[in-house]
């Protein structure tokens, strides 16, 4: 069996990003895609949910050819409209010369996007072309919610300690969602086999949703090393990951709760304080 952690359906990040927009009060809306993303479902999402909420007005539905060397003409499409508001996602070069000609040609606008530009490869390529000022300024991100606190949290960031002396930049990954459940995907693979006694995967699979999900009287933990001794005494668990509780559909995926995200001025993630209620979310495309 297969299972998929922190894999959001691309519809519901879509939601989020409309929502993000909503709750923030931006009045003018552009959605922005590169034709190579496949984001159909990312599309989808922000125009359902941008119908149900109401707002922000969608006032341009932009989708543009990848890594061209000038979007000169589509910023000026853009700069008609007069939006405050930025909705999509696109590669890193395409994204520094369309942000490079906008800055020439009009002026930034906030961006809105998903996971999938929350990286220091987009990041780098900005920082280059606007200044790290303006990137965590105008660059907005919304992915899988990030523990910053509690046992898992201090276990993870002692971890990434650890091999700071031999990976100089891995403190940046502290509020990193994407290596937080990475991280959780490796700690849950490895209780899986604490439990069920075995490497072998056609034996261990099925421990998959025991040790997320649980039974009652589980013992909750957050740790690998709390696993293991709780499962050595035997008791049963249920491991609860940075990225939140971890439960599998019948498609054996894991949702996590959603956050919004900025950078830092050194390029590590800040998760901000914006609601980012799951069901509410998930209701804006159901």
């Amino acid at each position: 069996v297969t299972v998929t952690l922190g894999a959001t359906p691309a519809t519901v990040y879509g939601a989020a990003l409309a929502y993000a927009a909503h709750i923030a009060g931006y009045k003018r809306a552009v959605i922005l895609l590169g034709t190579n993303t496949g984001a159909q479902d990312l599309h989808t999402g922000m125009l359902e949910a941008r119908k149900k909420l109401g707002s922000p007005k969608l006032v341009l539905d932009l989708s543009v050819a990848i890594d061209q060397p000038s979007y000169s003409a589509e910023v000026a499409r853009l700069a008609a409209v007069n939006p405050d508001v930025i909705l999509g996602e696109m590669d890193p070069q395409t994204a520094t010369t369309f942000t490079s000609d906008m800055k020439a040609q009009y002026h930034l606008v906030h961006f809105i996007t998903d996971a999938t530009d929350l990286t220091s490869q987009v990041f780098n390529a900005l920082d280059k072309t606007i200044g790290p000022a303006n990137v965590v300024e105008y660059l907005h991100a919304v992915s899988s919610q990030v523990s910053t606190s509690g046992a898992g949290a201090a276990a993870y960031t002692a971890g990434l300690r650890a091999i700071s002396k031999t990976y100089p930049t891995a403190m940046q990954y502290v509020n990193d969602p994407q290596a937080q459940y990475t991280y959780d995907t490796v700690l849950m693979f490895a209780l899986a086999i604490e439990a069920a006694k075995s490497t072998n995967p056609q034996v261990f699979n099925s421990y998959l949703t025991k040790i997320t999900s649980g039974t009652a009287g589980a013992t909750q933990v957050n740790t690998f090393a709390a696993g293991k001794a709780a499962l050595t005494s035997g008791k049963s668990i249920r491991y609860v990951g940075l990225i939140g509780p971890i439960s599998f559909d019948a498609a054996h995926t894991s949702t996590p709760p959603l956050q919004e995200f900025r950078f830092k001025p050194s390029g590590a993630y800040l998760p901000t304080n914006v609601p980012m209620p799951q069901l509410t979310i998930q209701r804006l495309v159901s």
